[in-house]
């Protein structure tokens, strides 16, 4: 029964985990230079910097689960909404700020000791906010509210 219960946890363990035997590579934060131009325009893969969102639709709890998360010292949230819309200039501030966060909490691009994430109501009734996801972030989980 023991063994049943070792192998059935063996079939559950997430990919970051399978071969913890060997050595975790540790892939550095690129410099901002090699993500952004200093017109802005993104030049390189940023999806490492989001690795979550809250997205739901306004007065759905949002700010609690932001202030909630943002207690540990595990994951990080920008204080105010933080939504990127189809907007260049939207993605270019994140790509800054959250870039600078990585820096302050001395985050490798892989493996990460803190998640960054933001919150953004009204998401689901604005598609430009679903492309530019789907465009940069193509790997950020979502926690999404209700109402």
């Amino acid at each position: 029964n023991t063994n049943n219960k070792q192998a059935n946890s063996n079939n559950h363990e997430d990919d970051e985990n399978i071969g913890s035997n060997t050595t975790t590579t540790i892939i550095p934060l690129p410099p901002l230079t090699t993500l952004l131009s200093p017109n802005g325009t993104i030049i390189s893969d940023i999806s490492f910097l989001l690795d979550f969102a809250i997205i739901a639709f306004p007065k759905s709890g949002t700010t609690f689960l932001k202030d909630y998360l943002n207690r540990t010292n595990e994951t990080h949230l920008h204080q105010s909404e933080l939504c990127m819309k189809r907007d260049p200039l939207d993605v270019a501030d994140f790509v800054r700020r959250y870039h600078a966060l990585h820096v302050r909490y001395d985050q490798p691009r892989h493996p990460k000791t803190v998640r960054f994430g933001i919150k953004c109501p009204g998401t689901f009734y604005r598609t430009d906010d679903v492309h530019v996801y789907h465009r940069y972030f193509p790997k950020t989980k979502f926690i999404v509210g209700l109402r």
